[in-house]
């Protein structure tokens, strides 16, 4: 599992720098930016590289920081964020594979009824 939170770190900082980038060409980002600072509105562009690198350099700086935590005392720090992750991911899945047997039963119980009523 510490590959899994490992590979989750990566995904999470990757999701989250390209949000930097997005949000600094949205226009109602640039909006209200515009009304505190103009310059900073009127260079968005270089404004979220900066912001988006900024945020790639923390992500990637979490995996050394957790490891060495695990060195310290022992406690595997990336398997429990896999755990974390797996567990989520399987509940997701539970629930997308549940939605179609509750729509089934639901099924079965209204012909059942319309069986039952002589319909």
């Amino acid at each position: 599992m510490p590959f899994i939170g490992f590979m989750t770190i990566l995904v999470i900082t990757g999701v989250l720098s390209k949000g930097a980038m997005l949000s600094a060409s949205d226009a109602a980002v640039l909006a209200a930016i515009a009304t505190v600072s103009p310059w900073v509105a009127s260079h968005a562009e270089i404004v979220g590289w900066i912001a988006a690198g900024i945020v790639f350099i923390a992500g990637m700086v979490v995996p050394p920081i957790l490891i060495n935590k695990d060195i310290d005392d022992g406690q595997d720090r990336m398997e429990e964020v896999g755990n974390f992750a797996g567990a989520v991911s399987l509940a997701y899945t539970l629930i997308f594979l549940a939605i179609p047997g509750v729509g089934y039963l639901l099924g079965m119980g209204w012909f059942a009824a319309r069986k039952a009523a002589g319909l």
